[in-house]
């Protein structure tokens, strides 16, 4: 489904050919999809701790998936590169739950809130992590973006990878503390963080633009570049190396001095950007009421990102010269499916066992009663009209050009008359 983006779960059935997607269609019924819909679940319920409970996880019901999804992201199958950045996703939902958030700054600003670490050049996840709030315990006496980012490195501690962030997180602590555990990082600031000299944050309006100022303390390098506005970075990994930027004055390209510091951080800062914007090209959510929904679909995409990220990378002899994720999800539906249906009646197979009355014959469209089971009324279920107990109206009888069951009296005329 994330291949067809239809609005409707319904019009990968439809009768119009227009909407109806066969792949989907011949499959299962949209009977049998929303009953799988409907009973998945990733725990039991009936093991839900209570909610009053302050060491309550409000991630109970996707803890497996959660943990299981992180635990294989950092296995030795993927050796990231050394360049990795560290950023919120946000996934869209404007249900009702605890855990939802507002970001006004971000394309999608209702949703919840994600924590990543992804690799800079390819965009595959190696850590994601919901946020639960202040009660999920991600507190930190010294500030959550300083908590986030030490619970990601520990992942990837030792190997003398670069972290990029940007200013929610960076504070001269957590560079610090990152050294340590061999990482470097680089990541833009709030001039007024605690350790930043004191007139880091004195901005000369009438400062030429490419000026630029340093200042060192131990291992940090702090920058304030003047663009149209001041740009404020520190970092264990660069120095004051100047190189030209590119910017349009009046017209006409100039280059203006730029810290080798700020054309570091802008081309390996997009990582988590590179997955989102992955992640957004087939979406397989669909609308649901429960939160945990969204989440799963979200891990999910994520889980088929980082496989076909690595099935570029793995395999040499690839089915086409360009294998898109697009590609990669058809292969790995027709993988799974392997040729399944539950569906035990076809158009060609059908059997004709009477005409029924003449005068429901609709321009070419015989009225016939199928072989095998009663089926939901197309019509009825899309006038939704119920039997008196409030079950769906079901017929044996249906239209044979169209496969789709009708009841007798009315429905078959009605059907065909809207159609046409």
């Amino acid at each position: 489904m994330g291949i067809h983006n239809l609005t409707r779960v319904e019009d990968f059935w439809s009768s119009d050919d227009r909407l109806r997607v066969e792949g989907v269609a011949k499959i299962m019924p949209i009977q049998r999809w929303r009953k799988l819909n409907q009973y998945i679940h990733l725990t039991n319920n009936r093991d839900q701790p209570d909610p009053t409970d302050p060491n309550h996880d409000r991630l109970f019901k996707v803890r497996p998936l959660v943990d299981m999804c992180n635990r294989n992201f950092t296995s030795d199958i993927y050796r990231p590169s050394r360049n990795l950045s560290v950023d919120e996703a946000m996934i869209g939902f404007k249900g009702g739950s605890l855990l939802k958030q507002y970001i006004p700054n971000k394309p999608t600003k209702w949703g919840l809130k994600s924590w990543m670490l992804a690799d800079s050049h390819t965009g595959f996840c190696v850590q994601a992590d919901i946020y639960t709030g202040a009660k999920g315990g991600q507190g930190s006496t010294e500030g959550l973006g300083y908590k986030v980012v030490m619970g990601m490195a520990r992942h990837v501690q030792g190997k003398h990878h670069h972290l990029f962030f940007d200013n929610y997180f960076t504070s001269p602590k957590l560079l610090i503390d990152l050294v340590p555990m061999q990482i470097y990082s680089t990541g833009t600031v709030r001039p007024n963080r605690k350790g930043l000299p004191l007139n880091f944050s004195d901005k000369d309006k009438k400062a030429d633009r490419g000026k630029s100022a340093f200042w060192q303390k131990g291992d940090i390098v702090a920058v304030k570049w003047k663009d149209n506005n001041f740009v404020h970075l520190i970092s264990t990994s660069c120095d004051d190396t100047m190189r030209q930027a590119s910017r349009r004055v009046g017209g006409q390209l100039v280059n203006i001095p730029c810290p080798d510091m700020v054309k570091t951080y802008n081309k390996y800062m997009g990582g988590v950007d590179l997955n989102d914007q992955l992640r957004s090209y087939h979406p397989v959510g669909r609308k649901a009421k429960k939160y945990w929904k969204y989440i799963l679909w979200f891990y999910v995409d994520l889980c088929l990102i980082n496989s076909w990220i690595l099935y570029k990378l793995a395999v040499t002899d690839k089915p086409k010269k360009t294998y898109s994720q697009q590609d990669f999800r058809l292969d790995v539906c027709d993988g799974l499916v392997a040729g399944f249906t539950s569906r035990k009646r076809r158009l060609s197979q059908v059997r004709v066992l009477s005409a029924i009355v003449n005068q429901e014959n609709v321009g070419g469209h015989v009225l016939v009663k199928f072989q095998g089971r009663k089926r939901v009324c197309v019509m009825c279920s899309r006038k939704k009209r119920k039997t008196d107990s409030g079950r769906p109206v079901e017929s044996t009888f249906g239209c044979q050009q169209c496969s789709v069951n009708l009841c007798k009296d009315g429905c078959h005329a009605e059907f065909h008359a809207i159609s046409e």
